[in-house]
């Protein structure tokens, strides 16, 4: 696989000289004409232009490795004058959250999303905005649902209609940086395998001048998978986080109890100091890959950014374990369906677009996810991809070494509080509540009971 260290090496190389955007890729097995339906639409001799709602942005000091390998692949299909146009209209993070409320109030929504899947799909699919992706997998000729575990496929199934089609699987990792426990006198022996070996060498490791994790709380990121490491420890836990979605119900026992850890590792130093400052991707990541945090938390979407010199100065261990804790964090760590691609229902049924959009969503769904597994940028829930990739072979960076320890330890992973909050209100008023924990502004009990009240409000509009 020495093509995708390459094609890596290309895409970061056009990143640094020119926004232009420039790499390759392979655009995988199948049909590649993705021809399915009537003669309108695609077929029908005219160029037919679909709308692409992404994260994939396309200039600026902050577009990523795998936004600029995305964009190229754009540009590929629209050169080949295949009769489908895509237009890319990049939202970054939060932001595409926003513009997919925005765009879909002004009756202008994108024909096609790359979105986030599970229930924050439930507020578009209650207005009868998405389309059925069963009806798109069986007139594909491209992509097949045996090609993900049924699990997969449910978590965008509201109602008993699927409305996604999986895209990424979030994958986590809990590091230690060995050249800073070394400063502080630390060793192997002194990895934390419990909270309280964590509060230990956390209060060490801060009076060195360090903060003791990289773990920040910006808009709850990466603040809230952490909290959900805790949660699916305790019995019951796993049960407590997927009942929300239809009880409402979110001041449970687990999530209790994981609060008041949080709220103790706040006070312990085992955040940083500015929770704030230090929080969301990048500046959390950030602060780890330029030394000055002694133990690293993060998923596969930073991968791509991590130093390949550093990769021998750390050393991949379970996220530390409830002292008491029910599930040993030796067999799981945080990690699931992250993303999805949705149709919207309108351009589904339009017979002018109806074959377009096919072709563009075979794309989507094909040619971008094998392009970012080769360069390591993803891990594909669709197991004809994944199972073309050899992580053992050293090309792969920091993804490689995570992926080979999750094999080696069989590791699997857990839900996640995020993705089962019943709308996506209550996803952001969870999250930004758990920046105040962390930011030590409210206790424990306090965000238990304010988290909870926001819930009740919600359960009450929904009629549950």
């Amino acid at each position: 696989m020495k093509k995708a260290k390459r094609l890596l090496a290309v895409v970061l190389s056009a990143l640094m000289t020119s926004t232009l955007i420039a790499s390759c890729g392979e655009s995988g097995g199948g049909n590649t004409s993705g021809n399915a339906g009537g003669g309108n639409g695609a077929d029908s001799g005219k160029t037919v232009e679909i709308r692409l709602l992404s994260g994939w942005t396309t200039s600026g000091e902050n577009v990523s490795p795998d936004s600029v390998l995305y964009n190229k692949k754009i540009d590929e299909f629209n050169a080949e004058n295949n009769g489908v146009k895509i237009i890319n209209e990049p939202s970054a993070g939060d932001d595409k959250r926003n513009k997919a409320r925005l765009d879909v109030t002004a009756n202008n929504a994108c024909d096609i999303w790359h979105f986030w899947g599970g229930s924050i799909l439930n507020d578009y699919v209650a207005e009868g905005v998405l389309a059925d992706c069963d009806a798109y997998f069986a007139e594909s000729e491209k992509v097949k649902k045996e090609d993900y575990a049924q699990e997969y496929i449910d978590f965008d199934v509201i109602d008993g209609v699927n409305y996604g089609v999986p895209f990424t699987l979030a994958v986590s990792v809990f590091m230690v940086n060995k050249d800073i426990f070394a400063e502080c006198g630390l060793t192997e022996a002194d990895y934390p395998k419990t909270v309280s070996d964590l509060k230990k060498v956390s209060k060490i490791i801060s009076d060195k001048g360090y903060a003791a994790t990289n773990v920040g709380s910006k808009g709850g990121n990466p603040s809230h998978f952490w909290f959900s490491d805790y949660v699916v420890q305790q019995e019951g836990g796993k049960e407590a986080i997927e009942d929300m979605l239809t009880s409402y119900q979110f001041d449970t026992p687990q999530n209790r109890k994981a609060m008041e850890v949080m709220a103790d590792m706040a006070a312990s130093k085992v955040f940083p100091s500015d929770t704030m400052a230090n929080g969301d991707w990048s500046p959390s990541f950030e602060l780890f890959i330029q030394g000055k945090a002694g133990m690293c938390y993060t998923f596969n979407w930073m991968f791509t950014q991590f130093p390949e010199e550093m990769l021998d100065k750390v050393e991949i261990i379970p996220v530390p374990a409830l002292d008491d804790g029910d599930i040993s964090t030796s067999t799981f760590q945080e990690g699931w369906i992250n993303d999805a691609n949705v149709m919207l229902k309108k351009s589904w049924d339009d017979p002018e677009k109806h074959d377009a959009v096919i072709k563009a969503f075979d794309f989507i769904n094909w040619d971008i996810p094998v392009a970012g597994a080769e360069a390591g940028a993803i891990v594909s829930p669709n197991s004809r991809i994944t199972e073309s990739i050899d992580y053992s072979n050293g090309e792969f960076g920091l993804l490689g070494e995570v992926m080979q320890w999750r094999v080696e330890n069989d590791i699997t992973g857990r839900p996640n509080h995020w993705a089962n909050c019943a709308n996506g209100d209550l996803q952001a008023f969870y999250q930004s509540t758990l920046d105040e924990v962390w930011a030590g502004s409210i206790s424990a009990d306090e965000a238990m009971t304010k988290i909870q009240k926001k819930f009740d409000e919600e359960k009450a509009k929904a009629g549950a």
